[in-house]
């Protein structure tokens, strides 16, 4: 089986460690005080790159596809 979209976006960051961790669910041990990534601003702004990189691609199979 492929890897899903969050699987591929995700690839290179490692988590905050936390069991809700909303990029990577931590192998063993964790803490429980809610996901760090979104205020870890390096992070929100390769997300935001990525977002708009995914919004690109999309838009131009949309257009290829009518």
């Amino acid at each position: 089986m492929g890897q899903s979209i969050k699987e591929i976006l995700f690839r290179d960051f490692e988590g905050c460690g936390d069991n809700s961790c909303l990029v990577k669910k931590p192998k063993g041990m964790a803490t429980n005080g809610g996901c760090r990534c979104k205020d870890n601003r390096t992070l929100n702004g390769i997300l935001w790159s990525r977002a708009s990189q995914i919004d690109t691609i999309l838009e131009r199979l949309t257009k290829d596809n009518q």
